[in-house]
């Protein structure tokens, strides 16, 4: 099958701790759904507790996920639970070539690749995200230190161990990594990553990373957001894969 697929799929985490997942199907190419009415397990890439892989495989090959999280003292207490966890996780596959059978990556322990010019990447990667809000008329976002930090250090971490997901195996999340790498107190933080295999880490892969966060609502939620404030980005290469990260967050007083 040559076609290409975008799926996206839901996760949302109740109140008494169940997981609700939902299968929206096909977004933005006009083809069918290569799945039935239940998304699979391999569906979830990037988008479980664990690093569960995509089952595909082909000369390219491109996943995105995003999760936000938000923290409200005030709404707390009433126990809602897209406020008091994680809100929403979509997760993208854009596949190149598929076929019917192939292994996931599995975990090891890559030797992470030289990413030339990371800084103008990760310019590039604000400027494309303050394209995108302006075209919507929201506030443009500025770089974070630590922000940048821990997209930085998720994107290596994932390439040098060779899993994709928002949650490292030793249960980190993006707000565990803003706070160790000197972020404070936040209101609202999110996190989109993506993971490419047989990519090169450079300007046109990214513009298709973002190409692809953009198609995706729930990606495309955490770009434009008008409530955060700051943005940071993240990109390494491993094992012939490059994983980006982009971390969206609002400070509280």
């Amino acid at each position: 099958m040559d076609r290409k697929h975008t799926k996206v799929v839901t996760r949302v985490q109740e109140a008494n701790g169940a997981d609700r997942v939902t299968d929206t199907g096909d977004v933005g190419t006009g083809q069918a759904s290569p799945y039935g009415t239940e998304a699979p397990a391999e569906a979830l890439a990037g988008a479980g507790r664990e690093a569960r892989q995509a089952a595909r495989c082909g000369k390219t090959e491109m996943w995105l996920a995003g999760a936000s999280f938000s923290c409200s003292p005030s709404h707390m207490s009433r126990g809602r639970s897209f406020i008091k966890t994680v809100q929403a996780m979509a997760c993208l596959m854009l596949a190149a070539l598929v076929c019917a059978a192939c292994a996931p990556r599995s975990t090891g322990n890559y030797a992470l690749e030289d990413v030339r010019n990371l800084a103008a990447l990760r310019q590039e990667a604000l400027s494309l995200v303050n394209q995108a809000r302006r075209e919507q008329g929201v506030a443009a976002l500025r770089f974070s230190g630590p922000l940048n930090a821990a997209a930085q250090a998720h994107a290596e971490d994932m390439a040098r161990r060779g899993y994709y997901g928002h949650y490292s195996p030793e249960r980190q999340d993006v707000a565990y990594r803003y706070r160790a790498h000197g972020g404070g107190r936040w209101s609202i933080i999110a996190e989109n990553i993506a993971r490419c295999n047989s990519c090169a880490p450079n300007r046109e892969q990214l513009r298709r990373f973002q190409q692809g966060w953009m198609r995706s609502p729930g990606h495309q939620r955490n770009i434009l957001d008008p409530r955060v404030a700051e943005f940071g980005f993240g990109m390494a290469s491993a094992g012939g894969s490059v994983f980006a990260v982009q971390t969206f967050v609002t400070q509280r007083d």
